[in-house]
């Protein structure tokens, strides 16, 4: 009976499809190390990595406001260790302490002394254990399906994936993608609002090791080559940062050489032309 409300439970989460959810562990105030139940779930976690049912894509640390910029800055390192030490990772994951920075948003958050691990939930896996789970209705002391039960992650959030298949799409066409990226006007600062789109890029040239990018600054209402390409410049910086090889990046400033949108009449026009976007190749 337990494997058939698991076999139910495996098709109701549409498993034929990839997930990519987000699981949070909490911390105690100024403590390192979760909560015991964050520590259950992690174990929980640790386990469905390495039987292959899931996939580490990142992993990213926070803290409260309270406390110094350093202090939580190093706190945000701690938890970060902590997690990413028990968990089956590459260099392909995504590491970062963000500390007070809050580059996303996630419906029902509790608090922001946590560290959130995304993750793929691997369809092959899912399809195996449907296919065992089927057997085992008829073979009791098979316990194998039990061992690999799922249901710790039933209520994690679902992350949105369709950028991948953009930047997929972008290196197949051989045409450039306009990346979702502001900065501070009048400067190259990246706003905070715009790091979730860069660990996005990152994330698919870590799991792509083969392509290359080129970053483009692009600029409206006349020519200024200096500002596209110190913001250009910028979020190449940033996706080095973040583990990218140098080898694999370049930037330049394209002025405003080729515009979206001429000539520009409106304000709609001049933010279309505002743009860094990437140019990926092998």
């Amino acid at each position: 009976m337990k494997n058939l409300i698991l076999l139910l439970f495996l098709s109701s989460l549409s498993f034929g499809w990839s997930q990519t959810k987000v699981k949070s562990f909490y911390f105690p105030f100024s403590q390192k190390e979760p909560t015991l139940y964050s520590q259950e779930q992690l174990a929980k976690l640790n386990y469905s990595a390495q039987n292959g049912s899931v996939k580490i894509l990142e992993i990213n640390a926070f803290t409260d406001s309270v406390g110094s910029a350093s202090f939580n800055d190093t706190l945000a390192l701690q938890r970060l260790k902590y997690v990413s030490q028990r968990l089956p990772i590459n260099e392909s994951v995504v590491l970062n302490a963000y500390a007070l920075q809050r580059p996303y948003q996630i419906d029902a958050i509790l608090n922001w002394r946590r560290v959130d691990v995304v993750y793929e939930i691997i369809p092959e896996q899912k399809e195996e254990l449907s296919a065992d789970a089927t057997n085992d209705v008829t073979n009791p002391n098979d316990t194998s399906v039990q061992e690999e039960d799922l249901s710790h992650l039933a209520d994690d959030p679902e992350v949105a994936t369709e950028q991948k298949e953009t930047f997929a799409s972008s290196l197949r066409e051989m045409t450039p993608l306009v990346l979702d990226i502001t900065f501070k006007e009048g400067t190259s600062k990246i706003l905070e609002s715009s790091y979730s789109e860069i660990t996005k890029l990152v994330v698919f040239l870590k799991e792509n090791p083969t392509v290359k990018a080129e970053i483009r600054g692009h600029v409206c209402c006349g020519k200024n080559m200096r500002i596209s390409q110190s913001r250009a410049k910028s979020v190449y910086r940033r996706l080095v940062k973040q583990g990218v090889s140098k080898d694999r990046l370049a930037y330049r400033g394209m002025s405003n050489k080729e515009p979206l949108v001429f000539p520009e009449t409106t304000n709609a026009d001049r933010q279309k032309n505002r743009r860094v976007d990437v140019k990926l190749y092998k």
